[in-house]
């Protein structure tokens, strides 16, 4: 595994559902990449910030702390796929409160509160590892836009209650749970779903030669260029 960018590549290996709520994790040097675990191996590994029990005798603000723990990986996925970081912040904080391990009494898991039939459906296997997570949250973000375009209401929704529901309703969904947790994530971001591109997503380039044998290269027709010339 390797670090890329400003991402982390993470490791996580996991006991029992039942012990992950007391676990302490750790941050430390897995060859060439940053692990995250909660059974460090070798030397180098310290309690990660926001997630270690022992911290919080030390004043340390876990709470805090968590949501900072994830930002390289947010911002690198959101990038990657096109998606606002400040979206998937807001819908990580209001799903799991940034707790990787976080688990709904329906079964939704991880960071974003995937569904296992979600997962499969972006060919994810493990729900509780950050970076696998966040990418199918993500995608599934991605997919949601490409249905709704911007309506922010419509792609929480369907999120939330899942696209049949925003189908049979024609919007949000008359259930008091969804409503409650498109108006909270709106709460924490009101902006737009998708990055906008900086540059057009394909450029096209003319070339022409002058009488002096000069190549010219230029993003607009070569005619137009021709045209301008002294004497044409």
């Amino acid at each position: 595994m390797r670090r890329l960018g400003g991402m982390w590549v993470v490791a996580v290996v996991f006991t029992s559902t039942a012990a992950l709520a007391a676990e302490t994790f750790y941050t430390g040097k897995h060859g060439e990449s940053e692990a995250f675990t909660n059974i460090p191996s070798g030397e180098g590994f310290v309690p990660l910030a926001g997630f270690s029990d022992d911290l919080q005798d030390l004043g340390v603000r876990p709470r805090l702390l968590r949501t900072r723990a994830f930002d390289d990986l947010i911002e690198s996925t959101g990038r990657q796929y096109g998606v606002h970081p400040g979206l998937i912040r807001a819908i990580i904080q209001v799903e799991s409160a940034f707790n990787p391990v976080a688990e709904s009494h329906k079964g939704a898991r991880g960071l974003m509160q995937l569904m296992p039939a979600t997962a499969r459906r972006y060919r994810i296997h493990n729900l509780f590892d950050p970076v696998e997570n966040l990418r199918a949250g993500v995608q599934h973000l991605v997919h949601l836009s490409e249905l709704y375009g911007e309506d922010l209401n419509r792609v929480l929704a369907a999120y939330n209650a899942g696209e049949e529901a925003v189908r049979r309703y024609g919007g949000i969904p008359n259930y008091g749970e969804t409503r409650r947790y498109v108006r909270k994530v709106k709460k924490l971001y009101t902006g737009p779903i998708r990055l906008k591109r900086t540059v057009p997503e394909e450029l096209v380039f003319f070339t022409y030669e002058d009488g002096q044998g000069v190549l010219h290269v230029s993003d607009t027709p070569i005619t137009a260029h021709l045209a301008e010339q002294p004497g044409n």
